[in-house]
């Protein structure tokens, strides 16, 4: 699972020369996120919408291109 995150979010980041490190730093951040909600069980919208939140922040484009690719 980890690694499907790692590729979505690679692939939003892949305008930025450091897309591979910035992807791997978003993925555990949005790891670390979920985490701390101690959540036994965690649906993919909840991963989505961490992933978008952290990604807004960090880099409004990526974001877009994130949520263009992952809406229901």
């Amino acid at each position: 699972m980890p690694e499907t995150l790692l590729i979505s979010l690679y692939e939003a980041l892949r305008h930025k020369k450091s897309a591979n490190l910035d992807a791997k730093h978003i993925c555990d951040t949005v790891i670390q996120k979920l985490a701390s909600k101690h959540n036994a069980i965690l649906t993919t919208d909840q991963i989505k919408k961490a992933s978008y939140d952290i990604l807004r922040r960090y880099d409004k484009v990526a974001a877009a291109l994130y949520q263009a690719t992952h809406t229901n």
